[in-house]
């Protein structure tokens, strides 16, 4: 039993250091910000700005998509790995 302890632990340290090397970088949105005009001289500057603003908004959704997603993708992988140690405990 008391190796059955260690090697779990073992298991467990090698996991958690394993997901601290996951992702070496924090993922940032790659999305241009506008900026306000100082002021808003024709009407061509405010429809630019309006637009750019769009344009911010769906590059900031689409990063949040795709960062939900990932997120699933690990939660997913971690039960598997979970669902496999249990069954290897249960079977052994």
């Amino acid at each position: 039993m008391k190796l059955n302890q260690m090697f779990f632990l073992g298991l467990i340290s090698i996991t958690i250091s394993s997901l601290s090397y996951a992702d070496l970088y924090e993922p940032v949105p790659q999305c241009y910000q506008p900026s306000k005009p100082l002021w808003f001289a024709t009407a061509y500057y405010t429809e630019r700005y309006e637009h750019d603003i769009r344009a911010y908004q769906t590059c900031m959704k689409a990063f949040i998509v795709k960062e939900e997603r990932a997120i699933k993708m690990h939660q997913k992988a971690a039960q598997q790995a979970l669902k496999s140690w249990n069954n290897f405990i249960k079977n052994k």
